[in-house]
């Protein structure tokens, strides 16, 4: 992983960075796998619009004529139950998809900062995006639903709602997402779909 902010410096030097890697590792180890992930030191994620800009920037290059595949995750600050959480997974999910990722590594939810903050929820929204924006969507039409709902989050970077943690938000004689959460993937689903975004089934 890189970050902006670290030893390459600002967005530019980290999506320079994560080329020079990719062509590094090729050289060097022969690999049929290559992760370069652009975090922003400021945040530990990749869903602010420098990082987002950085890794679908780098990814395009890297994958352009490359016959190694490029391994994505999908890192971000807040917590499941919150909707931020999900805006945060669409915004990378589709910039990778569209940018020629082959694998993407699911959500990490608060960036992994504390205990039992994950659900099985956030996961299954991340891969249902991840195919549909695959299948349906060009980069024109990404770009369009990324700068539609980074704005949604985008000022809570700082400060962002630690959520539920895995007992809070699923029913565990169940294992599945409480009322409240399911509502707030419902409700961001149908944001996506007014966008264009078809729902994956």
């Amino acid at each position: 992983m890189l970050n902006i902010g670290g030893y390459f410096g600002p967005p530019e030097g980290a999506v320079v960075g994560a080329v020079a890697a990719q062509i590094l590792q090729v050289a060097s180890m022969f690999p049929t796998v290559v992760e370069s992930t652009i975090l922003d030191a400021r945040y530990s994620v990749n869903t602010n619009r420098e990082s987002l800009w950085a890794t679908s920037t780098s990814m395009q290059a890297r994958t352009l004529g490359n016959k190694v595949m490029n391994l994505g995750i999908t890192s971000q600050i807040s917590g499941p139950c919150t909707d931020m959480l999900l805006y945060e997974t669409v915004t990378i999910t589709i910039a990778d998809s569209v940018s020629g990722v082959a694998i993407e590594i699911g959500t990490r939810p608060t960036g992994c900062r504390y205990k039992n903050y994950a659900s099985g929820l956030e996961n299954k929204f991340f891969a249902e995006v991840l195919k549909s924006s695959a299948k349906h969507l060009k980069l024109s039409d990404a770009n369009e639903i990324v700068k539609a709902i980074l704005p949604k989050y985008e000022d809570k970077l700082k400060n962002p709602p630690k959520g539920k943690s895995f007992p809070e938000c699923t029913d565990l004689r169940t294992l599945q997402p409480t009322r409240e959460w399911l509502e707030i993937y419902e409700k961001v689903w149908r944001e996506l779909e007014d966008l264009g975004l078809p729902r994956w089934k």
